[in-house]
Parts: C-alpha cells; structure tokens; sequence
C-alpha cells in the first residue's frame, strides 16, 4: 500500500488509515518515511476530522503535536484556541507511552489528559525530500542545482525520528538568516513544555565569523536564547533537504485544483476540494 500511496504523490492523494499511534516508530522506519510521507492522527475529530501532525525531539523522547491550533472547550461564549501534543520518553513520562497534553494560545503552561493512542493516518507528500548535506552547503545549493524558484529546503534538527522541517531563507540589512517558520513543541517535561522555533544565521553584527550561529525563540517569552555556533564546518550535525515546492511541478505549471459546491444557499455556501 506504502508503494502505491508515493505513486499517487504530486496528485490528490487520501488519507490512509495504518492503525493507532503506538505504531507511528515503526511506520516511520518502515513503509512510511518521514522524508516521502506526513502523518496525521483523528483526535477531537468532530465527525472524523484527521489533523495533520508534525513530529519533532528536543534532548530525549519523541512529540506529535497538531500544529493548526482549534477550538477548545464545550461552552462558546468561554471556547479558546489551542493544539494538543502527544509525547513519550521525556523526564517524568518514560514509560512507553504516549502521554498527551492540551495547549491553550494566551494561556500559562500545558494540562495534562493522561495516557492516549489515537487513530494513526498516512499520506504522501507532495514531493519527497532529498537529502543535499548540511547546512554549510546551502548558498553553494542555491545558486547552483537547487535554485529558490525550483525548490524548497528543509533541515533536519530537534528531528526525534527523521522529521524533517520546512525552512524559509530571509535577509535584513546584512547577513542570512534561516528559520523553521512552523513552532514545535519544546523542552523535556511535559508539564513545562512550551512552543518555539529555531533560526540559523550567520553574517550578522557580533557573529560575522563566516559561521551558522543558532538561537531558540519561544511563544511568549522576550527575546531568543543562543545556542552557539550550530554548524562548525562541514562536520555539521544540521542535515539540509530540498525538495519541488507544491506550487511547481515538473513539465509546467501546476494546474489549480478543480472547485465543486458542496452545498448551496446565498449566504455562507461550502465547498470542498482536493487536499
């Protein structure tokens, strides 16, 4: 089924059921790579909605958290927004299981909803990621083979498994700057786990040594907290990917998905489409 599911990457591809999140390890080192598919869970599903996840690590253990935060609570007039983060292996949670935690946008630290397995999905991505070497070969990349108008990075870092994240490259007055634009989870704990990013720059005031320099931000905190140099050559644990971006394809430009109503009336009409 694995081999049959990439085949249909590049076109609208369903999800596919392969069991429950206890599975998810095995899966990503079997049939279902995390650099040729992205995996979703049904979870507060509502009538079957399957959230995409994102996996990621940080020092132990492993996180799925569903990055696209959604109504939480059962009374409208006190309904807030948030995402939930599954997690095993962290300090005070290692034993096996996944372990799940409701965040809430505006609201101090996680709480806790005990141990919990949902329902696991697969699906290919659009194009898979091919793995171009480290961080320190990015400008070498993008002004030969892999151009920015053909191709899209990612890095792999804070990977747990092999999870790759999307990267945007940007500029200021001076220097390079690359940062995960999508927060993940961070920390070991999850009673004191918080969402964040990672930004790699280098030519920057103070840190114009020729050198990638990474720093931490975290959602609600002031300012990034430094983590030194991150790339010290070519011996760089940062692992650069690329792949074709979902707006370009091979043989031409990508034809826009085809709209059909999934419902009617003047005012607040539906529709669906291919995801």
């Amino acid at each position: 089924m694995a081999q049959a599911l990439a085949a249909a990457a590049g076109a609208s591809a369903a999800w596919v059921g392969v069991g429950t999140l206890s599975q998810l390890e095995q899966h990503v080192q079997g049939d279902y790579p995390l650099d040729r598919f992205e995996y979703g869970v049904k979870y507060n599903h509502g009538i079957g909605a399957i959230h995409p996840v994102q996996l990621s690590g940080w020092n132990r253990g492993l996180r799925v958290s569903v990055p696209q935060p959604y109504p939480q609570g059962d009374e409208l007039g006190t309904m807030t927004f948030g995402t939930v983060v599954f997690a095993k292996g962290l300090d005070g949670t290692d034993d096996g299981q996944w372990h799940h935690s409701c965040f809430q946008l505006g609201k101090p630290g996680p709480w806790a909803n005990g141990v919990a397995n949902p329902e696991l999905f697969a699906r290919p991505l659009h194009a898979p990621w091919i793995s171009v070497g480290t961080l320190s070969q990015l400008e070498q990349h993008v002004q030969g083979d892999y151009p920015l108008d053909r191709f899209e990075y990612g890095v792999k870092y804070n990977h747990g498994i092999g999870a790759i994240h999307p990267v945007q490259l940007s500029g200021w007055n001076r220097g390079l700057r690359v940062s995960v634009p999508q927060p993940y989870p961070q920390g070991d704990e999850l009673g004191t786990m918080t969402f964040g990013t990672v930004v790699f720059a280098k030519g920057l005031d103070g840190t114009d040594d020729g050198r990638w320099h990474h720093s931490y931000f975290q959602l609600g905190k002031p300012g990034p907290f430094t983590n030194g140099v991150a790339n010290p050559g070519c011996c760089s644990r940062v692992r650069l990917q690329c792949r074709s971006p979902r707006w370009r394809r091979s043989g031409g430009r990508r034809k826009s998905r085809p709209r059909r109503s999934c419902g009617s009336g003047r005012s607040g009409r539906l529709q669906c489409r291919s995801p």
